[in-house]
């Protein structure tokens, strides 16, 4: 399994960006956004769909990530490295859904 972001639009295509296969989500990702104190990262290990009204508190979700990837995290860097890379599609995708009434659902799971 893996996690992505599903955005669906009102004309019924989706788009697919892969976030990361399930196991580096669930070891990496969700402990590392559990020390940050993050809601909403967690719950994406299952797959949850992502209110408009959300959208800022899960992009900041997601940068501060990175931010602990790029200084904090206990991970090897190459590790982080590689996870920052994928979160980061996601971020420009997410923060253009907050300008575009076209997308009729956001999830991310």
């Amino acid at each position: 399994m893996s996690v992505a972001l599903i955005l669906t639009y009102i004309d019924g295509h989706d788009d697919y960006i892969a976030l990361s296969g399930q196991r580096t989500y669930d070891e990496i990702i969700v402990p590392s956004a559990a020390k940050l104190g993050a809601v909403w990262l967690p719950l994406f290990s299952t797959g949850v769909p992502v209110d408009r009204e959300d959208l800022f508190t899960v992009i900041n979700e997601f940068e501060r990530l990175i931010v602990y990837f790029g200084s904090k995290s206990d991970q090897p860097k190459e590790i982080c490295d590689a996870v920052s890379a994928r979160i980061a599609p996601v971020l420009t995708a997410l923060r253009r859904v907050t300008e575009d009434p076209t997308v009729a659902e956001v999830w991310i799971g």
